[in-house]
């Protein structure tokens, strides 16, 4: 990574979007926008007011934050909210809408339940890895509130009294832009998964598997593949066995986020991540682990070079800097964001899967935490996501649903258990 840079200064009053933050209060619904989830499990049960006391105490470090949307003439932004109504006990739904554009709360809440500490945030002021630096550094914080030694932490984890650097507010995609020659994002549709018991707005069911880390890995390893690869295929299996034949008749697709600061470095807590999609083109019945495999690796394999990485970001940016679309009020931008999401989002893609990855912490942090938990909001059009993280030798799955019907997850976790993948499995319900 690159040497940090000068504090960001401290009477910057606003942030623009960045490149990929863009979509998101564009597709916005009166019921629904993208938020997502990040959280720990610790070893004792939360005390609400020290981890209301953790979360003011970072306000000052994590600036890009405590921020709301507002609405200009040609954009939207982000500018400081100071209200202090965020943390509260666990009381509705996972992922439930954040308020924004005419709201004083920032775009990200905190909740806990038992032994649980979760963040909840809007997508379009961070990525998953911007999400998790802030819960580790939360974590961290209130530990040391509650009377635990944690400076060995300081050497790896933000000081939450510290400054903030300006390299963690930069623009990613901005920052690596290249201009490039226009690179195709067409797709035909992919197959979506009806489920027969939709539920009513804000109703998430939340399943949840735990498992050997290292066994999983061994299974991937064995064919040739990556943990994510092979996760994969077997979501890919599962959406197949749970669907009649007659109806299979558009690919099933598998869109999987990618951390741009891997291949491109970045400091940024915003968005630096790009979606790569892969699947099987004819879905059939018969087919098998390996065959889905031997479709999908290629995939993603060239999907996540970072040529192909640069390129497909490079035209997102090249698009926001067209003269006429900066010039463009935000309405027309608004539309013309909505074709775009309809025709290259969400109907190229049956549902996410979103790893990431293993989340490492100091030892006078991570004696403190049993789990890491991550999940997804599921969307009006995709009734069913899947989120992976690793913490120790533990790898927990999680799949939210807007459906109690739990077919496609009970056929998922048999695949992995017919490989002696040994898995403990919860539910909100």
């Amino acid at each position: 990574m690159p040497k940090a840079r000068e504090s960001h200064q401290q009477n910057h009053h606003w942030y623009k979007l960045d490149n990929a933050a863009k979509i998101y209060p564009a597709t916005s619904q009166r019921h629904w926008n993208s938020t997502f989830r990040m959280s720990v499990v610790l070893d004792e049960p939360v005390d609400g007011e020290t981890l209301a006391q953790a979360v003011r105490d970072l306000r000052g470090r994590f600036p890009t934050f405590y921020v709301q949307l507002r609405t200009g003439v040609f954009w939207y932004y982000f500018e400081p909210t100071y209200s202090e109504q965020i943390v509260g006990e666990e009381r509705l739904y996972p992922c439930a809408p954040i308020e924004i554009g005419h709201s004083d709360l920032p775009v990200f809440r905190v909740v806990y339940y038992k032994s649980r500490i979760s963040v909840e945030l809007f997508h379009a002021a961070a990525d998953g890895t911007g999400a998790l630096v802030f819960l580790k550094t939360l974590a961290m914080h209130y530990l040391s509130l509650r009377g635990v030694d944690v400076e060995d932490a300081r050497w790896s984890l933000a000081d939450p009294r510290g400054k903030p650097l300006a390299s963690e507010a930069e623009d990613g995609f901005m920052r690596w832009y290249q201009k490039t020659s226009g690179v195709s994002r067409a797709e035909p549709k992919a197959y979506h998964y009806k489920v027969r018991r939709p539920a009513g707005d804000g109703y998430l069911r939340v399943i949840s598997g735990k498992m050997s880390a290292a066994a999983v890995h061994a299974a991937a390893q064995k064919r040739g593949a990556t943990v994510t690869q092979y996760l994969a295929a077997q979501y890919i299996r599962a959406f197949i066995a749970c669907t009649p034949q007659s109806k299979l008749k558009r690919p099933v697709r598998i869109s999987v986020p990618v951390n741009l600061r891997r291949f491109f470095p970045s400091d940024t807590l915003r968005n630096f991540s790009l979606y790569v999609n892969a699947g099987v083109a004819s879905p059939k019945p018969e087919m098998t682990l390996d065959d889905i495999l031997a479709e999908i690796v290629p995939q993603l394999r060239d999907g996540f070079e970072s040529a192909s990485l640069q390129r497909a970001f490079s035209k997102n940016v090249a698009a926001e800097r067209n003269f006429a679309l900066r010039l463009a009020p935000l309405f027309l931008k608004n539309l013309a964001l909505k074709i775009a999401f309809l025709k290259y989002g969400e109907s190229r893609y049956t549902s996410a899967l979103s790893n990431i990855g293993v989340v490492s912490l100091p030892d006078c942090v991570a004696a403190h935490v049993k789990s890491v938990e991550f999940a997804l909001g599921c969307s009006p059009a995709l009734a069913l996501m899947l989120a992976a993280a690793t913490f120790r030798d533990t790898l927990c799955l999680t799949f939210t649903s807007r459906s109690p019907e739990s077919e496609v997850q009970a056929r998922f976790f048999g695949f992995l258990k017919d490989e002696g993948i040994e898995i403990e499995v919860e539910s909100n319900e």
